[in-house]
């Protein structure tokens, strides 16, 4: 299978043009002359448009929809007949020239959508034609290759109580209530007893002490990125060395921590792909289910709730950011009055934004003001859950050493609402502006080749 998969050749862009969304229908080439994928006749051109040049869009699904589609979309959607989502997605090369797909939701689509615009109104430009706009540019650490061997030969050094603190506290702070995996009176404890005991690597759960550190290290104010990695390859090959193969709490615990570590490296392909594990042992222990966890001990119970929160924040987080599906859904109530959680209802709009708009690729009224009534009530009622949280109500707290700090986790709640109100309304934006500047073609370019044809002019007259 290797074999077979490394012989397939990847995908040409000179030969690619738009990918065809939905379905796998016949390349654009092969079609009828005359007729568009929808069925519709095509209009002869003079040459190729700015959103189906290879240089500009030939990464992109089909470019957003004329003035007229636009315009037509916003009077069903008025009508209350369901409107299509303006096709974003595309392929983009990582660090090794492999493709990647980044779907609807993702920053990066939105951002060639932009530069497709500003080419119809402005012309080349810097901006238009930015050498990686066919790009996602990550971090390509030298420790790449080997990386397994040289952590098994060479433990980190074992740390100082000092130390330790700082790199604890870092990772606390860098954590702050929405990713947070642990009680932090707990692993004081569970890290101090590992500590005393040599670093016991029979303990399970060595491994996320050892990436508990790396987020620390890779978060704290000094310059401690050498040792940041050493401490996520020695815990990161632990993980792959003792808790692969058999899930458990430490497993999904450790796979969390490996994600975010990776998204803090901008590394953010590994960290999906790592994700995904953790997401899928997190099935296996019934974490997806609050009555599955009710049957353990309070303590566990609750160790149970916060990881499942901190691997649907994670999940959710990526899949908006790089526009693919979610790997979890929610069967909790999360609306409920009973233990309530706003870090969890608001995960469950960025789902209902994600799965019930850019994946049916459709908006009608209904879902927007289901959605918009959910983000109303959230708004009215997540204070309520600030303590299942374990967010403070102010915009600063109290720090160990007696000094105020910004709130991270308040901080944290309140850009992602503003999130989901961004993906929200983003489709309805890049329609209007699309129809805007569709029923003005090429105004401004042709007003500023007038007036560098008469500079010119005058400067030869002169």
């Amino acid at each position: 299978m290797r074999a077979l998969s490394s012989s397939l050749p990847s995908p040409d862009p000179d030969h690619f043009r738009n990918v065809i969304s939905p379905g796998c229908g016949p390349a654009p080439e092969r079609m009828s002359p005359g007729r568009l994928p929808d069925g519709g006749q095509s209009t002869p051109a003079t040459g190729p448009s700015p959103a189906h040049n290879v240089a500009d869009g030939a990464f992109m699904s089909p470019a957003a929809p004329s003035s007229d589609r636009a315009s037509s979309s916003s009077q069903l959607l008025a009508r209350g007949f369901p409107a299509r989502v303006p096709q974003m997605s595309r392929l983009v090369k990582d660090t090794k020239g492999q493709y990647m797909f980044i779907g609807d939701s993702a920053t990066l689509s939105f951002l060639q959508n932009i530069r497709r615009i500003v080419r119809k109104c402005l012309g080349s430009c810097p901006f238009v034609d930015d050498p990686l706009r066919h790009l996602i540019v990550e971090s390509s650490p030298d420790t790449r290759r080997g990386w397994i061997m040289s952590s098994a030969r060479n433990p980190p050094p074992k740390q100082s109580p000092e130390e330790v603190e700082y790199l604890q506290r870092w990772y606390m702070q860098s954590a702050n209530c929405v990713l947070l995996l642990f009680d932090q009176e707990e692993l004081d404890h569970a890290i101090n007893s590992w500590q005393e005991k040599d670093n016991d690597m029979s303990d399970p759960a060595s491994p996320v002490y050892y990436l508990v550190f790396a987020i620390g290290a890779q978060m704290g104010p000094e310059d401690k990125d050498a040792l940041a990695e050493t401490f996520f390859n020695y815990g990161r090959y632990l993980t792959v060395e003792t808790l692969m193969e058999d899930p458990d709490i430490p497993t999904i615990q450790a796979f969390a921590l490996i994600t975010m570590y990776l998204l803090g490296a901008s590394r953010r392909n590994s960290a999906f792909m790592y994700l995904g594990m953790g997401v899928r042992a997190a099935y296996a222990l019934g974490l997806h289910r609050k009555d599955i966890s009710a049957l353990f001990p309070p303590a566990e119970c609750r160790a149970r709730e916060r990881l499942w929160k901190a691997i649907r924040i994670l999940d959710l987080f990526m899949s908006a950011s790089l526009g693919r599906p979610p790997s979890t859904s929610e069967t909790r109530d999360t609306a409920s009055k009973e233990d309530y959680s706003a870090c969890n209802d608001l995960s469950m709009i960025f789902e209902s934004v994600l799965s019930d708009i850019y994946a049916k690729r459709m908006i009608s009224t209904e879902v927007i003001e289901r959605i918009s009534q959910h983000h109303r009530r959230w708004a009215a009622q997540s204070h309520d859950g600030f303590e299942v949280d374990g967010i403070q109500s102010g915009e600063s707290v109290d720090a160990s050493d007696g000094t105020k700090q910004l709130n991270m986790g308040l901080l944290h709640l309140k850009q992602t609402a503003y999130w989901t109100i961004i993906l929200l309304s983003l489709p309805f934006l890049l329609k209007e502006v699309s129809s805007h500047v569709d029923s003005k073609p090429n105004s401004l370019i042709n007003s500023q080749e007038g007036q560098a044809t008469s500079s010119s002019s005058n400067q030869v007259l002169s």
